[in-house]
């Protein structure tokens, strides 16, 4: 029994729409896939085409024979689409566009002006057999060898398609009676049915396998891209490390070349300060010292910007007096003070630890940074430094806040955007007139956030600028009075004409336990308190000041705050009732110090002592001559016995010639010398058998190299301590002495 064409095509439609709901599903998995947005909807169009032809004497006669082929046709062209979308192809929809406008005017002429099905039809197998080659063009074109397997199957599907279809066009031509494929029952035409709904199953097999091909082509380009950018990565963290390691050996070498002559000003302005000079000279020879201390401390920025900025700066926190650091921070400022006549005001009161755990030196460089700015840009007025933390149990954390308060130039609003920047001034006009490297506070901000803290400039109404940081310290054990003796309440009496600095004195005398009580000029009488705090350091009132402690009767404690010009403290009176001169800034260590009578100049002055350096044999191996004098004048003065070797391989050829006894105690190595430098140098010492007597031997390097780092290869290469250029003479001593205790130590076991 054999099936209707229009049965045929009912069924085949009714198996196309299964096959639309598959790729419609594909679609919905995939969506991030345009193309198969395309091949879904085109078996819903090939669906709608066959129900048409299959109802097509139920339509109405105007669209009975355009419908279904216009149906027909965007299943195809929607494949087409898809696919070019898969390619990742530009559409060509203009060419697109044109190709199925000429089908639907020429199938048009068929339908309307001449009516012949066997036109009709055969324009619809050209055009469907035209479509399928530009399909499989398309692919073949773009798609190898991404889609090798999908374009298989779609090429039989295709291939299988355009036979039929041809095959039904040549055999149309012989039955001119037919007027539409529903009348048409021939096997030929029920075949081409047939090709329509098997290359439909085809092309679901196609796409599918095709969205995984897609799939796995775009897993290999990620995956290739992953590679290429792993490896630019690679290359990028080299070319880094590179240029790391071309700047550390850059600052390296600077720091070495800078270091080396600044070792030998300093050393020889120190030599020089240490003879007896007319007053012009010494102040000459002051300025000179200060200058290069100066470019010293630009050096240091500079090199702890480096290490900041490569991670590798350290924070070694101690036990801390913060009473004893504050007043070495600010009385290293007194100087400078005095020239400029500015007031600096410490205000301890808020501290309720004195002793906490931080990193000392960390600590000194941002109070150093900040009082340095806030006196360089202050003409005139006062300077408050305030510090805080609150009451913890011992070994507990509590923040330690810092207040830094001038009444200078200030910062102008659109220029603290970049106030904590590198290499950067708030003004072009402060660095010609005040000077700088721009790194000061971009150093100290890091700092801060080293040590678990930060810090901002405080938005002030007053003139000036407020800066106010905090970080992490630990608390410590031992009171406010540390070990000096804990007055039970003591009176002091104070006379300033100050009112600031009159209040701050008080707060912190009662925060030490003490009563406190303002006095005024003149003094109505004796008085009865057990101390006297006086502030001398105002011109107009010193007379009067004098003349009441000339009428002042009893025994009592007396601290006079003068100008370090002013000449007060060689009056009588001073000696008559001892009086313990000190000079401003006045810090809370003044206060405590003055209970346990060890402040001021009340100080017997310091009998030389006999250098614990007296008698060592020290071997210098030193190539630069300002620093062969410079050095082995300081060994000199300490009473100690030096030999001279101009590089690495003259101090090892004289160790070699030295008969045991007569070897060197210890021996100070430079790093950078001709022929051997110091690092071969000492390795040829710990490991030539002819030096075995000098396995032990101390050798202490002398770096310019002030890199973090060096004190580890140093010691890596055998030396057993460190100092680095310019050199500090107690710095110096110390560790000789630590070396030479620690050699004596190892031969007593």
């Amino acid at each position: 029994m054999q099936l209707s064409t229009p049965s045929l095509l009912l069924m085949a439609g009714a198996g196309v729409v299964a096959s639309a709901l598959a790729l419609v599903f594909l679609w919905l998995a995939n969506r991030d896939v345009k193309a198969t947005l395309y091949w879904a909807l085109s078996p819903i169009c090939l669906a709608l085409c066959m129900i048409l032809f299959g109802v097509q004497n139920e339509l109405p006669l105007s669209v009975r024979y355009l419908l279904p082929n216009l149906f027909g046709q965007a299943a195809l062209i929607l494949v087409l689409i898809g696919c070019y979308h898969a390619c990742e192809q530009a559409v060509p929809l203009r060419k697109i566009v044109c190709y199925y406008g000429a089908f639907l005017l020429i199938h048009c002429i068929f339908t309307y002006v001449v009516s012949n099905y066997a036109s009709r039809l055969i324009l619809g197998m050209l055009t469907l057999t035209i479509t399928s080659g530009w399909i499989w063009t398309c692919l073949y074109r773009f798609g190898r060898p991404r889609y090798s397997v999908s374009l298989v199957l779609i090429s039989l599907s295709l291939g299988f398609l355009s036979f039929f279809a041809l095959g039904k066009a040549f055999d149309v031509l012989s039955d001119p009676a037919t007027h539409s494929l529903q009348q048409d029952h021939t096997l030929k035409a029920q075949l081409f049915v047939i090709s329509l709904f098997m290359s439909q199953l085809v092309f679901n097999f196609a796409f599918a396998i095709m969205t995984g091909e897609y799939r796995n082509a775009k897993n290999r380009e990620i995956q290739h891209q992953l590679i290429e950018s792993n490896q630019a990565l690679q290359e990028a963290k080299q070319r880094a490390e590179q240029h790391s390691k071309m700047k550390s050996e850059f600052l390296a070498n600077m720091s070495h070349e800078i270091r080396t002559p600044i070792n030998g000003v300093i050393g020889c302005l120190n030599l020089l300060l240490s003879h007896d000079l007319e007053a012009q000279q010494k102040q000459y020879a002051k300025l000179a010292d200060a200058s290069a201390h100066s470019l010293l401390g630009v050096i240091n920025d500079i090199l702890d910007f480096s290490k900041i900025e490569s991670g590798k700066l350290e924070i070694s926190p101690d036990s801390v007096d913060l009473y004893e650091l504050i007043d070495s921070v600010a009385k290293s400022f007194a100087i400078t003070l005095d020239q400029k006549q500015l007031t600096l005001l410490v205000d301890c009161h808020g501290l309720k630890h004195r002793f906490v755990c931080l990193d000392p030196v960390r600590t000194r460089q941002i109070l150093t940074n900040l009082l340095s700015n806030a006196v360089k840009f202050t003409d005139s007025g006062t300077l408050q430094l305030k510090l805080a933390c609150e009451e913890v149990a011992v070994s507990a954390s509590t923040v330690l806040q810092c207040d830094v308060i001038d009444s200078g130039i200030g910062i102008k609003p659109e220029a603290r955007h970049k106030l904590f920047s590198s290499f950067s001034q708030c003004d072009a006009s402060t660095t010609r007139k005040y000077g700088g490297t721009g790194l000061g506070l971009a150093i100290v901000k890091q700092l801060c956030k080293l040590m678990n803290g930060d810090i901002e400039l405080v938005d002030s109404n007053d003139p000036g600028a407020h800066f106010r940081f905090h970080f992490q310290v630990e608390a410590q054990k031992g009171g406010l009075w540390g070990r000096d003796i804990v007055p039970q309440g003591a009176r002091v009496a104070v006379l300033s004409q100050q009112p600031r600095l009159t209040q701050i004195v008080c707060r912190q005398l009662e925060v030490l336990g003490c009563q406190a009580q303002v006095l005024m000029l003149p003094l109505a009488g004796d008085i009865s308190h057990d101390v006297l705090i006086l502030d001398m350091t105002e011109p107009a009132y010193q007379e009067k000041q004098l003349e009441a402690l000339r009428v002042l009767s009893g025994s009592r404690k007396i601290l006079a705050m003068c100008n370090m010009q002013c000449e007060l403290q060689h009056e009588p009176v001073f000696a008559q009732h001892q009086i313990t001169v000190v000079y401003p800034p006045l810090t809370a260590k003044d206060l405590v110090q003055m209970f346990s009578g060890h402040s001021g100049s009340k100080l017997p002055e310091p009998v030389a002592p006999e250098s614990p350096l007296r008698g060592v044999r020290v071997l210098l191996a030193e190539d630069n001559p300002i620093n062969q004098v410079v050095a082995s004048k300081m060994l000199v003065s300490w009473e100690v016995e030096v030999q001279l070797a101009e590089s690495g391989k003259q101090a090892v050829d004289m160790l070699k010639a030295m008969p045991e006894h007569a070897l060197p105690d210890l021996v100070l190595m430079d790093c950078q010398m001709p022929e051997m430098d110091g690092y071969e140098a000492t390795r040829h010492i710990r490991s030539s058998p002819e030096l075995e007597a000098c396995r032990d031997l101390p050798i202490i390097a002398l770096t310019a190299n002030a890199m973090l780092g060096e004190r580890k290869t140093c010691l890596a290469c055998g030396m057993s301590g460190y100092v680095s250029k310019p050199i500090q003479a107690d710095v110096l001593q110390a560790e000789m002495l630590k070396m030479l205790v620690d050699k004596a130590a190892g031969q007593t076991q």
